[in-house]
């Protein structure tokens, strides 16, 4: 029984997780949030694709002949750091002189290389457009940090000769957003399991799709004492705390994902969700 109500959770998860799977649907998926009416992707797109969806994105961008479908995609590439992207990346801007082009090239190769593209980037600091140096320095300012990042920017400072190009970078705030990788990442540490994990609560009657925030009370909570603080938000139902009956919180890990099953110890009543 409840073997079968796992396999049908993983195939819910599919759809929870990921907006797709094979080339062709992950293609359908950028295409569809390309066709919204918002000019940016909607939050954790791109992450929510996964790895698989870089080698289509890149092919998406060459093949299409749409300004608007390039600089989308262009962003997109932008959240993978694989090597290949700043490779693409880079003849790209080497490639234009469109400066709104260029501009954007650079940021999100910034974004994607992080500090492997200063070396390339560090040129473009000097461009005789003062919206291409605007950009590459607030990209720099954004997404790397440490000692060569630093003095890359102090020298920038120190030569460019428009103030208000100096203010904007400046009060540019640091973004570090979240890339995807192409590797195994690590495991989280049991204080990091703390937050909202996005997942399903299943009963021996019905499995109904639910979101659970973990907070921890006490990392050195002995078994008589309750460790965790569980609060699960159930579709058009108030928020209720899990108290009364003991649970345990298990943590696993696969190739791109984190995991959290919440299992209570007196009933058949189980959460498992991945995190939010």
């Amino acid at each position: 029984m409840w073997l079968c109500r796992y396999l049908s959770l993983l195939f819910l998860f599919s759809s929870l997780q990921a907006y797709a799977g094979t080339p062709d649907e992950i293609r359908s998926a950028i295409k569809s949030e390309m066709s919204q009416r918002h000019p940016e992707p909607s939050e954790g797109f791109w992450s929510k694709l996964g790895p698989e969806a870089l080698p289509v994105l890149k092919q998406m961008y060459s093949e299409s002949d749409s300004s608007f479908e390039k600089s989308w995609l262009i962003d997109g590439l932008g959240y993978f750091s694989d090597p290949s992207v700043g490779e693409l990346l880079e003849k790209e801007i080497e490639a234009t002189t469109n400066a709104i082009l260029k501009k954007k090239l650079l940021h999100s190769l910034i974004q994607s290389q992080g500090e492997a593209a200063l070396g390339f980037s560090e040129t473009y600091l000097k461009d005789p457009e003062a919206h291409v140096r605007l950009e590459t320095a607030r990209a720099i300012r954004q997404y790397v940090t440490g000692k060569n990042a630093d003095e890359i920017l102090a020298r920038y400072y120190e030569n460019e000769k428009a103030t208000w190009v100096k203010d904007e970078v400046k009060r540019t705030p640091s973004l570090r957003v979240a890339k995807v990788a192409t590797a195994d990442f690590p495991a989280l540490p049991e204080s990091a399991w703390t937050g909202q994990w996005e997942g399903f609560y299943v009963s021996s009657e019905k499995t109904t799709r639910a979101t659970l925030t973990l907070t921890l009370l006490s990392a050195s909570a002995t078994p008589l004492q309750q460790k965790w603080k569980a609060e699960i938000k159930l579709p058009k139902l108030s928020v209720f705390e899990i108290k009364g009956k003991p649970f345990e919180v298990i943590y696993y890990q696969s190739k791109q994902r984190h995991w959290i099953e919440l299992r209570n110890k007196m009933d058949d009543r189980v959460f498992i969700g991945v995190r939010k």
